[in-house]
């Protein structure tokens, strides 16, 4: 069992239940369910089943991942929101690195250089 096969079992006590963003995902990797389809070796019909939460296993799971550019876990996140974003970026990231990493995110918050993303991106006492 791989990392992402351990990663679906380990989160899926209820996924059956959960709410799944296959379709939202294969929408933000440019493809068409068709498209998508054939990526994955599957009939468009039996791909339009899997969009719909219906009978999916870690196989499917990690396929589509691999396909859409996302690991397993944020197939069950909508990848509109700011914090799957940010959680798909920080996945990616090196364990051995992710400090240095939240540090970066960190400085950017705390607005050493006087950045002002209250009026429209200036930088405080400029023109």
């Amino acid at each position: 069992m791989n990392a992402a096969s351990l990663e679906y079992v380990a989160m899926s006590d209820d996924t059956d239940q959960k709410q799944v963003y296959f379709f939202e995902w294969r929408k933000k990797a440019g493809l068409t369910q068709q498209q998508a389809a054939e990526r994955l070796g599957y009939s468009r019909n039996y791909l339009s089943e899997l969009e719909r939460g219906r009978d999916y296993n870690s196989r499917h799971l990690e396929a589509m991942a691999k396909v859409y550019g996302c690991t397993v876990s944020d197939l069950f996140r909508d990848p509109n929101t700011t914090n799957t974003k940010w959680a798909s970026i920080f996945s990616r990231i090196p364990a051995d690195r992710r400090d240095q990493a939240i540090r970066t995110a960190e400085s950017f918050a705390e607005d050493p250089a006087g950045y002002d993303p209250g009026e429209s991106g200036k930088r405080r006492g400029r023109s």
